[in-house]
């Protein structure tokens, strides 16, 4: 079961963790979490439980993104707190930014701008 996302599907999440048709054994929850984060940036948090005898529900909280940035024939999405992620779902509406450089660094910050990190 998957709840809290409405771009991400269960077809996609059930693909990334491959636990369909496996004991109920082989779930790890922390295992689960970690891979579902990494493989989803737009994730800004993932909860996964465990039921016996075959239940795994994932909770997912995913970031609402306020823009879309598009530099070099590359489109993301970036949020309130500035985190970028890839587009997937409608993204019409949302402010459209069409940029041939990277923004200029704010002093004390990394190197790399926050949507190449």
């Amino acid at each position: 079961m998957l709840t809290g996302a409405e771009r991400l599907t269960i077809q996609e999440v059930d693909a990334t963790i491959g636990l369909a048709g496996e004991p109920i054994f082989k779930a790890v929850p922390a295992e689960i979490t970690t891979t579902l984060r990494n493989a989803y940036p737009d994730l800004s948090a993932v909860r996964v439980r465990v039921g016996f005898p075959n239940h795994l529900r994932v909770d997912v909280v995913e970031r609402d993104p306020v823009l879309v940035w598009d530099q070099d024939g590359t489109t993301i999405l970036i949020d309130s707190n500035g985190v970028p992620f890839p587009p997937r779902g409608d993204i019409s509406g949302l402010i459209q930014v069409q940029a041939d450089q990277a923004p200029p660094l704010v002093e004390g910050a990394s190197e790399l701008p926050i949507y190449e990190r």
